[in-house]
C-alpha cells in the first residue's frame, strides 16, 4: 500500500522522494520579458533596457532533456480508468462545452501548446515545441512576441504541424463561423487589429503574423498590459487545417494573418466534400467539425499529444486510446509508457465494484462519500493491492441560478435560497470529505493558501495590509439563516399569497406594475443519473424552501441534456441547476461575468451582468504579475462583490480521491493537475528496487487529510 496525502496539504508520492536514481534534467533558461511570468506564485519582473525608443530584442532558446527511459513502451499493456462524471463528447476544443471529463480527454490527444505548466505552478513557454522566442516592446507598450518552432513536429497521421496549424487554430476559434454554430469564439481582444478584424474592417489580424512555416509573431497590444498569468495570453494548440478546412490556407499579404484558400483547392470534389474546399464557412465546419459521426470536434482521429483516438462509443460512455508512436514528449520530454488507455464513465453505484474486480484499474476524482470510505477500507487490506492518492479541489459544487430571467433575476431570491439550505447539515449526509467554501472559489487553487503579513520595513508602515485569504474567506460565509432569508424575501416584495393579501404560509407572490401577481416558484433542472447527492439536494430544498415560502418544480433529465439548459444552447426554462465546476489553471473571472451580449452562454453561464463585478475581475487580471499580495487583495474585493450578488449558492468543497492499483507506478495527480498529465510519467509493474542511503521513511496516517 502507497500513500500519496499529507494532513500540511501538500501531496507527495514518498517512493518519488526517495528514489533518486532516475533524474530528469530540464534546460530552460529564463526568458527574460516585459511580460513576466505570471504563476502561483508570481516571480519578480525584470525590465530590459531602452534604446532608440524600442526595448532590446531579446532571444531566449531553451529546450528539454528527457530523462534516461528505462521502462520504454510497454506493448500489450491497457489501463482502465473510471470517472464518476459523463462526458459531453467534445472532444477537441472548448468552444462548444468544458465539461471535466472532456478535458482529461484532450489532454491525451493534443499537445505541443506553446505554453505549458510547470510542476512549480509557473507558466513557460513549451520547450517541446518551441525554439525560441524573441521579444521587443514599442513605444506605445505593445509587445510582439516572435516564435521559432520545432522543425520536425507532426501529427499522428504524419502531417507535419507549422505555423499555420498554430495561426489556423487562433484565427478559427475567434471567427465569427464559430458564433454561427452555436460555439463560444475565444476572445483574442489583447492582439493587435483584433477590434477591428472582429468589425469585419480588416480581412486579417494585424497583430498576428505568419513569418514562415516554422514561424510566427504575436503582438499584444499595451491596452491589455499587464496581465498576471502572462504568457497566458499567447497559449496556443495547434489543430490540423488539412482536416477541418480542407483546400484552406493560412495567408499573410503583410497585413495581418487570415484564413484563405489554398492552392490546393481547385484538386478537391465539392461533391464528394458536401461544401466549397477552400471557402472557410459555416456550411465547412458544419460538415468536418460538427457532424455527429465523423466530426472533428468528436472524433479528432488527428492530434498531436502522447495518444491517439482508437474509438469513442457513446453509448457505453468510453473512450480508447493508443500511444501515439510520433509525440516528441512534453516539456520534460517524458513521452508515454502505457500503449492503451480506456477511459470510461463509471456510475457512482457501480464505482466499488469496479475498483473491487479489476473492470477498472484506476478511479479518478472520486467525489461520492459513501464510495470514499468503502474503497479506503479495501486499500488498507494489502491484499487488494490497491493505492490512493488525495488532492484538494480546485472547484465547487453549487446551485447555478438562471440571473438573466425567472424568479432568480432577483438578487434576495438567490441570497434567500443560499440562507435557507442547510449546509453544514448536508455536507455531514453527503460526504465527510466535503469542505464549505463561500465564495466563487475551491481550495485547490494556489490564493487560497496565501498568507502575507507584508511586515514592516525598519519600521515603516506596510504599503499594504496583512492578508490571510482563508481567514478572509471565512468572512464571507452566508450562514443558514431561515429568519434572514424570509426576511430578505418580504423586503423585495414577495410578501403576499395567490389571492393578493399578506403571506401567511405556502407560496409567496409579488405584485408586478400591471396588477398581476407572480408566484415565487424555482424550477429546477435536475438530473436524473445516479448521484446520490441530487437526491438528497432536494430534501434538503424542499424543506428549507417550505419554511420561508418558495415553491421548487423538478424536471429530471439526463446530465447532457441538463448542460444544454445551462449553457443556452436551449432556450433556458429553468431557474436552477446543480453543478460542479473545476477551474482553469489561470483563474481569470473577467468573461466569466462580462456583460456584453458576445459571452452570454457558454462564457458567461450565469446570465449576471453587472459592471461592478466585471470591473473588479479586470482590476485582478490586470495586475503585474510579481505583486502576488496585492493580487490576493484584489481576488478578495471580487469575490465579496461576487458573494453581494450571488450569481450561484456555493455547497461545498472537497478532497479529490484517486484510487488505483499497485501496478500503476509514478502516478502523480497531484503534482500534475490532472490524471491525464499525469499519464506520460506513469507506467504498470512492480515498482523498482529502492536505495534509501540511510534516510528515515515515515509513513503518515492515510486517514488524515
Amino acid at each position: 500500500m502507497r500513500i500519496y496525502s499529507r494532513p500540511s496539504g501538500s501531496y507527495y508520492n514518498i517512493k518519488e522522494c526517495m528514489v533518486m536514481n532516475r533524474k530528469i534534467v530540464s534546460l530552460v533558461l529564463t526568458l527574460i520579458l516585459l511580460l513576466s511570468v505570471g504563476a502561483a506564485p508570481a516571480e519578480e519582473a525584470f525590465l530590459p533596457q531602452v534604446e532608440e525608443g524600442f526595448v532590446n530584442s531579446l532571444i531566449t532558446v531553451f529546450g528539454s532533456m528527457p530523462a534516461d527511459d528505462l521502462i520504454g513502451l510497454q506493448e500489450g499493456e491497457i489501463l482502465t480508468v473510471g470517472t464518476p462524471t459523463e462526458m459531453s463528447g467534445i472532444f477537441a476544443m472548448t468552444m462548444f462545452g468544458n465539461n471535466t471529463a472532456d478535458i482529461d480527454v484532450r489532454n491525451l490527444l493534443h499537445g505541443y501548446s506553446t505554453v505549458t505548466w510547470l510542476h512549480t505552478a509557473q507558466l513557460m513557454f513549451n520547450g517541446s515545441c518551441v525554439a525560441a522566442v524573441q521579444a521587443e516592446a514599442d513605444f506605445v507598450g505593445n509587445h510582439t512576441y516572435t516564435f521559432y518552432l520545432m522543425k520536425d513536429l507532426v501529427y499522428n497521421d504524419g502531417t507535419p504541424i507549422t505555423a499555420k496549424d498554430y495561426l489556423f487554430s487562433l484565427l478559427m476559434s475567434a471567427t465569427p463561423e464559430i458564433t454561427a454554430l452555436g460555439g463560444q469564439p475565444r476572445d483574442i481582444v489583447h492582439f493587435l487589429g483584433y477590434e477591428e478584424f472582429r468589425r469585419g474592417e480588416t480581412t486579417g489580424i494585424s497583430g498576428v503574423r505568419l513569418l514562415s512555416d516554422d514561424s510566427f509573431s504575436l503582438t499584444v497590444s499595451g491596452a491589455y498590459l499587464p496581465y498576471f498569468y502572462g504568457f497566458a495570453l499567447m497559449a496556443i494548440t495547434p489543430y490540423p487545417i488539412h482536416v477541418i478546412a480542407p483546400g484552406c490556407d493560412v495567408l499573410d499579404d503583410g497585413e495581418g494573418a487570415y484564413i484563405g484558400m489554398s492552392a490546393s483547392a481547385a484538386e478537391l470534389s465539392a461533391e464528394d466534400l458536401g461544401f466549397e474546399p477552400g471557402v472557410y464557412s459555416v456550411e465547412m465546419l458544419q460538415k468536418t467539425l460538427l457532424d455527429p459521426d465523423t466530426g472533428y470536434l468528436y472524433y479528432p482521429r488527428v492530434s498531436s499529444g502522447p495518444y491517439s483516438l482508437e474509438s469513442y462509443d457513446k453509448d457505453t460512455q468510453a473512450v480508447s486510446f493508443v500511444v501515439n508512436p510520433l509525440y516528441h514528449g512534453n516539456y520534460e520530454g517524458k513521452k508515454p509508457h502505457i500503449e492503451r488507455i480506456v477511459f470510461q464513465y463509471v456510475p457512482n453505484q457501480d464505482m466499488v465494484e469496479a475498483l473491487a474486480s479489476g473492470k477498472v484499474d484506476l478511479v479518478n476524482k472520486a467525489l461520492n462519500g459513501v464510495n470514499i470510505t468503502e474503497m479506503l477500507a479495501m486499500v488498507q487490506d494489502e491484499e487488494n493491492g490497491l493505492s490512493f492518492a488525495s488532492y484538494p479541489r480546485a472547484g465547487l459544487a453549487y446551485l447555478a441560478f438562471a440571473c438573466e430571467q425567472g424568479v432568480t433575476a432577483d438578487v434576495a431570491v438567490r441570497q434567500a435560497i443560499t440562507q435557507c439550505f442547510d449546509r453544514e447539515a448536508f455536507m455531514a449526509e453527503v460526504s465527510p470529505y466535503a469542505q464549505p467554501v463561500h465564495g466563487y472559489y475551491g481550495i485547490g487553487q494556489w490564493v487560497t493558501t496565501y498568507v502575507s503579513m507584508e511586515e514592516d520595513e525598519e519600521g515603516s508602515e506596510p504599503v499594504l495590509p496583512p492578508v490571510n485569504i482563508m481567514e478572509e474567506a471565512e468572512t464571507l460565509a452566508k450562514p443558514y439563516n431561515p429568519s434572514a432569508a424570509t426576511a430578505l424575501l418580504a423586503n423585495a416584495g414577495w410578501r403576499y399569497n395567490e389571492a393578493g393579501e399578506t403571506y401567511s404560509e405556502g407560496v409567496r407572490y409579488r405584485k408586478e406594475e400591471d396588477g398581476g401577481l407572480t408566484p415565487l416558484i424555482v424550477h429546477w433542472a435536475k438530473t436524473n443519473d445516479d448521484l446520490r447527492t441530487t437526491d438528497v439536494i432536494q430534501a434538503f430544498l424542499e424543506e428549507g424552501f417550505a419554511e420561508v415560502g418558495i415553491g421548487l418544480e423538478v424536471t429530471e433529465m439526463p446530465f447532457v441534456e441538463m448542460l444544454e439548459y445551462y449553457y443556452r444552447i436551449r432556450p433556458r426554462t429553468f431557474d436552477m441547476f446543480f453543478m460542479g465546476s473545476n477551474f482553469l489553471e489561470v483563474f481569470d473571472p473577467y468573461f466569466d461575468y462580462h456583460t456584453a451580449e458576445a459571452f452570454q452562454g457558454l462564457v458567461n453561464t450565469s446570465g449576471l451582468r453587472d459592471e461592478e463585478l466585471m470591473m473588479l475581475a479586470l482590476d485582478m487580471r490586470t495586475t503585474p504579475a510579481a505583486e502576488t499580495h496585492l493580487y490576493a487583495l484584489k481576488w478578495l474585493a471580487f469575490q465579496r462583490r461576487w458573494v453581494e450578488l450571488m450569481p450561484l449558492a456555493p455547497l461545498y468543497t472537497n478532497i479529490y480521491f484517486d484510487f488505483f492499483t499497485d501496478k500503476l507506478q509514478d502516478y502523480s495527480v497531484a503534482q500534475n493537475m490532472s490524471w491525464a498529465l499525469s499519464i506520460p510519467y506513469a507506467w504498470l509493474g512492480e515498482p523498482p528496487e529502492t536505495v534509501f542511503d540511510g534516510l528515515p521513511v515515515i509513513v503518515e496516517d492515510p486517514f488524515i487529510f
